[in-house]
């Protein structure tokens, strides 16, 4: 899933309205909706810089872009 607010709420309405029409527990709504924001995270584009987090090493550059 690439992300972008379309791309999210299109998924979050393809939950909701499968939750409306068919019996679903509520460990299956909170895994598929899991799924669906572990899915946006990992496949974020980030830019900008990463500071470095041991003594003498460099910032990194991060590179792409939030859509």
């Amino acid at each position: 899933m690439a992300t972008s607010h379309a791309t999210i709420e299109t998924a979050l309405l393809v939950l909701y309205n499968d939750a409306k029409a068919i019996p679903m527990t509520e460990a299956t709504f909170a895994d598929r909706m899991a799924t669906i924001i572990q899915n946006a995270i990992l496949s974020a584009d980030l830019d900008g810089l990463a500071p470095n987090v041991q003594s003498g090493g460099t910032d990194r550059v991060l590179t792409g872009g939030l859509l």
